[in-house]
Order: structure tokens, then C-alpha cells, then sequence
């Protein structure tokens, strides 16, 4: 399982590296016309900054679509631990729901909370799940209805 973890990871590595060169080539010969002035580098530099995060998203989204798309289960495609999982055995852990806010409407938020636990209730599995909300509002009637709509538990 170890070699087909390592050779995911170099494939994957080499689709990222391949991209980036490639791209960084074409993107530099096309701003090489003419001579690169200041601000031109300046933006080719941000440019090379940003480009793995748009290059690792990319092949992040193409694997994934592949993997969704060719596989009966893409999670145990990807993960051979859950390929023994049984889907109706029980929970055994404890799962955390993160609810987070800043500064949003909350009814909206509150509702889909509560079909959210409805469900989990009406599977049987709601003591295996906590519910924490996260908050970074800062307007002090936004918090007012956060703590109304969405009381500890």
C-alpha cells in the first residue's frame, strides 16, 4: 500500500511540476517581447507566486472528477482502509459539526442546522455528534441572534 501511496504522490507531483514550468515558460516568453519593464516584473512575480495554489487546484479538481467519474467508490479508491468498512456499522467515535459564522444572516443557517439534526436523530446517531459553533461576527446584533438561533447544546 506504501508504493501506491508514493507513486499517487510522484505522478501527482510530476502533473503540478510539469504545469507549473510549462506555464512559467509560456507566461515569460510572452511578456519577453519588447523587454520586461518594472511593473511588468513585479507582475510576473505575483504571477509565479500564485501559480501553485491555481496548478495544485487543477489537478486536485481533474483527480477528483476522475476518481468520481471512473470509480464505484471514489473514497475507497483513494483511501484502501475504507475499502473494509462496512456502510451500516455503527459509529464508534465522536464526530464534531462546525458551524461557522461571520457577521451572516442566521435564520437560514439555523434551518439547515436543524434538518441537519433532525436527520442525524432520526438515524439513531445524534449522540455520536457535537455541534460547535464558530463565530467571528463582530456586529453585536448579528451575535445577538447567533446565541438566540443557535443556543449551546
Amino acid at each position: 500500500m506504501k508504493k501506491i501511496v508514493m507513486r499517487r504522490r510522484a505522478v501527482f507531483a510530476s502533473l503540478v511540476v510539469a504545469s507549473l514550468v510549462s506555464i512559467a515558460v509560456l507566461m515569460f516568453s510572452a511578456m519577453r517581447r519588447g523587454g520586461i519593464l518594472p511593473v511588468e516584473g513585479v507582475l510576473l512575480a505575483l504571477f509565479l507566486v500564485m501559480l501553485p495554489w491555481l496548478v495544485i487546484g487543477f489537478w486536485n479538481a481533474v483527480v477528483g472528477l476522475l476518481l468520481m467519474r471512473f470509480f464505484r467508490d471514489p473514497a475507497a479508491a483513494v483511501n484502501p482502509l475504507l475499502k473494509d468498512e462496512h456502510p451500516n456499522a455503527p459509529l464508534t467515535t465522536s464526530i464534531a459539526i462546525l458551524v461557522c459564522l461571520g457577521n451572516e444572516e442566521i435564520e437560514g443557517v439555523a434551518r439547515s442546522v436543524e434538518i441537519m439534526l433532525e436527520d442525524l436523530l432520526h438515524k439513531g446517531v445524534l449522540p455520536h455528534f457535537h455541534l460547535y459553533l464558530l463565530s467571528d461576527s463582530s456586529w453585536d446584533d448579528i451575535i445577538d441572534q447567533e446565541e438566540e438561533a443557535l443556543p449551546p447544546r
